[in-house]
């Protein structure tokens, strides 16, 4: 999950830096308020303490959730129309699925009912911190079942997808880099991935 989320991460830290300025915030509280969490465990300090922390994280919590709910929509947007083109079988359908462990608007809610909790265990039981992200191929998990080329062309059709939404929001034309995939395609394929990069800076 952490590399997953971390995929989402790096994505919108290169097209809005105010996504990376909430996401550094959030780290920064997550860390206070375990610290504080961990001084409650040893029955020092008081719980009020929490206070000041939990809004903090609710304000760059919901902000970080928003934007990767958003770019997971933009993501799938492009996939629906790029995956179909390496398949023989046009009928397959990938989409990313972004699992939230709270809803943005109930995220103050469960940090205030889950202090029990986050206390006895010092972590916090729901934020972004938490999210889960999945890649569905016809409605189940790909790291469960898929073969070696459909997970290479999922890749690539997502490679395509993280381009386009970076050409759409940022200025500077996206580069991409694309390890030794041509090895894996067969003639038709090569034909339309260098047909698809090609509005793209591209390193092979």
């Amino acid at each position: 999950p952490q590399e997953r989320r971390r995929f989402l991460d790096t994505l919108l830290c290169q097209a809005d830096h105010v996504y990376l300025d909430n996401l550094l915030t959030y780290r920064k509280v997550l860390r206070e308020r375990h610290f504080v969490l961990l001084r409650l465990g040893q029955g020092l300090g008081s719980p009020d303490e929490l206070d000041f922390w939990d809004h903090e994280l609710v304000r760059s919590g919901t902000y970080i959730m928003e934007k990767r709910a958003d770019l997971v929509q933009k993501l799938n947007q492009s996939l629906v129309t790029v995956y179909p083109q390496f398949l023989v079988d046009r009928h397959q359908s990938v989409e990313i699925r972004y699992e939230p462990t709270v809803e943005p608007t109930q995220l103050a809610q469960k940090l205030s009912s889950s202090r029990g909790w986050d206390t006895k265990s010092g972590s916090t039981r729901y934020g972004p911190h938490r999210d889960e992200l999945r890649f569905i191929l016809d409605d189940r998990d790909i790291t469960l079942f898929a073969s070696r080329g459909e997970v290479r062309s999922v890749i690539l059709a997502t490679k395509l997808a993280e381009a386009n939404y970076l050409a759409v929001q940022s200025p500077n034309v996206p580069i991409l880099l694309l390890d030794d995939v041509f090895s894996e395609l067969d003639a038709s394929r090569r034909k339309l991935l260098l047909e698809l990069i090609a509005p793209f800076r591209s390193i092979i």
